[in-house]
């Protein structure tokens, strides 16, 4: 395998304003980005210096209501060998 680091991990949420400002505020991470994207809004935010984050998601998925499963994105250096030794090894 060639995973490096987790990029993010997504949490859902209800409220991105209350959320945002529980991490930020109350934890004292950082906003890293907040913008407008395709599906809403997209904030992330992480521990000061850390190289990995927590992407805040609210938007409906496959109309079952807000926020959809948790995912989690690698780092890879060869992401058509790590997805190949990935799916031998069983995983979908």
């Amino acid at each position: 395998m060639n995973i490096s680091k987790l990029q993010f991990v997504t949490v859902p949420v209800a409220d991105h304003v209350r959320a945002k400002d529980f991490y930020v505020n109350t934890l004292g991470f950082e906003t890293v980005v907040d913008r407008t994207g395709p599906h809403g809004q997209f904030v992330m935010v992480a521990p000061k210096g850390a190289q990995s984050g927590v992407v805040l998601v609210d938007f409906d998925v496959d109309g079952r209501g807000f926020g959809g499963p948790v995912h989690m994105q690698f780092h890879t250096e060869d992401v058509e060998r790590d997805a190949a030794d990935l799916r031998a090894a069983g995983v979908e």
